[in-house]
């Protein structure tokens, strides 16, 4: 009996001892990524344009609108960005949507196209190929 407390205490010992090493390495290598802050010293006319490719179908509003309101809000220069929303024809609810909430983009000075797949085909791969 005394054996096997030994044994387990040797092991939650070591445990400890090697998770903390573990916690204590991430947290080292954290600190040294490089974070980078785009409005420090840049020339927002020499960055590059950025297209988001959002491939929709059948998403709650809530989600979509947790989405724009993510892209309206980046620091990133809005003449800079185009979102590009790929959508089914079949799905005119999460059209319906999109229509509703896309003002939350636009009025950010952010481009947005739609484009809906009247295609047979349907796929996330092929849709965004489409787009």
């Amino acid at each position: 009996m005394v054996f096997q407390w030994i044994v387990l205490t040797v092991i939650a010992s070591l445990s400890l001892v090697y998770g903390s090493i573990s916690i204590y390495s991430i947290i080292k290598r954290l600190r040294k990524s490089v974070w980078i802050d785009i409005t420090k010293d840049t020339d927002f006319n020499d960055m590059p344009r950025v297209a988001i490719l959002l491939p929709l179908y059948r998403e709650r509003y809530e989600d979509i609108e947790l989405v724009f309101k993510s892209i309206a809000m980046q620091i990133y220069p809005r003449d800079r960005i185009m979102v590009v929303i790929a959508l089914e024809k079949d799905d005119n609810e999460t059209l319906y949507f999109v229509e509703k909430l896309k003002d939350i983009v636009i009025n950010q000075g952010i481009d947005l196209a739609i484009v809906v797949n009247e295609d047979r085909r349907k796929s996330k791969a092929y849709a965004l190929n489409r787009a």
